[in-house]
């Protein structure tokens, strides 16, 4: 007989409920396991316990404790397991090594017999196709008895909620492991970018008026890794954002050039905020790859804050500078959802627009190194953002 509302507590592990899941209808399923999540080093874990009773999980309880706390250890046989059994010879230390890299514990499963089953999630996107990832045997003394490629929803991010199929499930996989992709070409079109940017803030240092031209090259030189990448790049919209983005910054960086007659500081945020617009976009409808985190709310207080401080010396660009605020903010919280490379680029974009905007209205203070710091922290961020598009995007072409 089993019991829908059981639940069991394992003093190291936390406590583990029966799993449900819900519908679309609103009906409500009550699976055969348990799940429970564990933290580790920062990152949640889902856990899995095969049975339909508190009873029948309880002994599998030292098995699990076992398995996390030698996460470290059956984490690499899992992944060293894995490319084994997709190599067609011996597999090389460095293919090894990327795959404990790049193939992360997303869930935990002890099955009645012993077997903990290791589901990993394959983070840089480029082993398994989009909906696949593997999952590892290891009998009781950590031996490999089976490496399984599941489809579906991961078992990871549904905390056990919503899971459409149940552990060690899916449909069968007739492809392979693929390696990475050689990244030298990318790697080598982020080069002119890197160095034009540290260039130009060392000529701001040193007040040189070369400065000037220099900051017009660096947006130019962020699209050619982007445009090195166009084929790759799915959907087609995902293309016309992040050159639409470069191309507006690009825009606000030599408003001053571009447009001598203009009203500089009102253009600057003209085309900085249709290109944080194209950003949120971008982040909101194709690279977020989890829910808005709480901390997020910092970038809400942040604008809070930034208007009460500088509001009352705006002047008529109040509401401008109020607004341009609203989209950059969006833009470092829609960053959150990202790859943390997206996320920390959109940190740096705000921290960069943050000692700008203090440049601008209140001048007396920032020190005079303050100039070269709003073009180091802009440059960061505008190139962390696009790595880590690409990077996310290099899914969609598995």
């Amino acid at each position: 007989m089993t019991d829908e509302n059981a639940t069991i507590d394992d003093p190291e592990l936390g406590r583990f409920a029966r799993a449900r899941s819900v519908l679309t209808d609103g009906t409500v399923l009550t699976h055969d396991w348990f799940v429970g999540t564990t933290s580790v080093e920062g990152t949640e874990v889902e856990l899995m316990l095969e049975g339909t009773s508190s009873d029948e999980v309880a002994p599998l309880l030292p098995r699990m404790r076992d398995a996390v706390k030698r996460l470290d250890i059956v984490h690499r046989i899992a992944t060293d397991a894995v490319v084994a059994n997709f190599s067609t010879g011996a597999p090389e230390p460095q293919e090894l090594d990327e795959a404990a890299s790049d193939l992360t514990i997303e869930a935990i499963e002890a099955a009645s017999d012993g077997t903990v089953i290791l589901h990993l999630t394959d983070n840089c996107g480029e082993h398994f196709p989009e909906g696949y990832w593997p999952a590892v045997h290891l009998s009781v003394d950590d031996s490999v008895t089976q490496v399984a490629v599941n489809s579906g929803m991961t078992p990871g991010p549904t905390r056990g909620t919503a899971m459409p199929v149940a552990p060690s499930q899916g449909e069968p996989y007739d492809g392979g492991m693929q390696r990475r992709s050689p990244r030298h070409a990318l790697m080598w079109a982020f080069l002119p970018f890197a160095v034009m940017s540290l260039l130009h803030v060392i000529l701001l240092t040193i007040d040189n008026p070369l400065a000037a031209p220099t900051k017009l090259l660096l947006m130019p030189l962020l699209a050619v890794p982007v445009l090195v990448s166009a084929r790759r790049l799915s959907p087609r919209i995902t293309l016309v954002l992040l050159v639409a983005a470069l191309s507006f910054s690009w825009l606000g960086d030599g408003a001053g050039t571009f447009f001598p007659q203009g009203p500089e500081l009102p253009l600057m945020l003209t085309f900085f905020g249709i290109a944080h617009v194209a950003y949120i976009v971008l982040f909101a409808r194709h690279l977020s790859v989890r829910r808005m985190p709480w901390w997020a709310l910092v970038y809400a207080a942040w604008w809070v804050g930034m208007i009460t401080t500088l509001g009352s010396h705006t002047g008529d660009l109040l509401i401008a500078v109020a607004a341009y605020g609203l989209v950059l903010g969006g833009t470092a919280a829609f960053s959150a959802r990202c790859h943390p490379l997206i996320a920390v680029g959109g940190a740096f974009f705000l921290a960069s627009d943050t000692i700008l905007a203090f440049r601008l209205f209140l001048p007396d203070s920032l020190p005079s190194w303050s100039s070269p710091a709003v073009m180091l922290t802009y440059t960061i961020g505008q190139g962390l953002i696009v790595a880590g598009a690409l990077v996310t995007l290099r899914k969609r072409s598995t």
